[in-house]
């Protein structure tokens, strides 16, 4: 493609990605530097367990073998900063986002699901929806292992727009209390619908908890907020006004590839 481009006279200054080395060879970036003097930067959301990877035939495949052939890792996980400096490379705090024009309120169609959750079904995803439904809460289930399957991308908006309340699970793989910034985080308060999740303390930098987002602390703690929650209209919508906004405010991909490209300009000195 690089190639390609060039040979019409276009070279773009810029090349963002979001890999690891198990997907692409990473010295390739190496090569589109030194020949085309392009600065790359790769997303990094899953640094807190993709950091290293795998070994594979005695090198790891995660970010960690990306760190010399780029210009700039923005990772979702604030100790990994200084991972990267460790070994030389260039890091900053970069959590995810969401899209507005995508994840909005739907005023106009009825909140029909009592509590929603998109996910896998394994681990404590599948502790805490039984536990829900055995206390007799509604609960709308989407991913691989649930009756309802799959839904499709272009749905899932729709889907948290007429939830009362998304669901959201914090942990990674199969563990009660490893946690990581999630893509759900930002899709769900922006979709203005009351948002519960994990009580990761990731959170507590980007929302006010209680305000704007709810938590919970384990299984039980998860029913009881979910059937208080449905109880307290008033309050339960307070929430998700409140996180709408706040997301509106400090959570959109414009937002941070703003500050992004202004604290680069600084750098270059343009």
């Amino acid at each position: 493609m690089f190639a390609e481009n060039a040979s019409r006279g276009w070279v773009p200054h810029l090349l963002i990605t979001q890999t690891w080395g198990c997907l692409v060879e990473p010295a390739c970036f190496s090569r589109l530097r030194e020949r085309y003097g392009v600065f790359v930067v790769n997303i990094a959301m899953d640094d807190r367990h993709q950091y290293w990877g795998t070994k594979v035939e005695g090198q790891w495949d995660g970010t960690y073998p990306l760190i010399p052939h780029i210009d700039l890792t923005l990772t979702a996980a604030q100790e990994a900063v200084s991972w990267y400096r460790k070994e030389s490379g260039v890091a900053l705090y970069f959590p995810e986002a969401s899209d507005p024009e995508i994840f909005h309120p739907m005023p106009s169609l009825s909140k029909i699901h009592d509590i929603s959750f998109v996910g896998g079904r394994y681990g404590i995803r599948e502790k805490i929806v039984n536990a829900l439904r055995q206390a007799g809460v509604r609960v709308s289930a989407y991913g691989s292992g649930w009756a309802g399957g799959r839904i499709a991308t272009e749905d899932v908006p729709i889907l948290f727009a007429r939830s009362k309340i998304v669901l959201g699970v914090g942990t990674i793989g199969h563990c009660d209390d490893f946690y990581a910034l999630k893509l759900r985080d930002f899709d769900a308060p922006m979709s203005g619908s009351c948002y519960l999740t994990s009580d990761n303390p990731d959170l507590r930098d980007l929302y006010n908890i209680g305000d704007e987002i709810a938590v919970y602390t384990d299984v039980s703690n998860c029913v009881e907020q979910v059937c208080r929650l449905l109880k307290d209209d008033v309050g339960r919508e307070s929430i998700a006004s409140a996180g709408r906004a706040r997301a509106l405010r400090d959570h959109t991909w414009d937002r941070r590839f703003s500050n992004l490209f202004a604290m680069l300009a600084v750098a270059d000195g343009s």
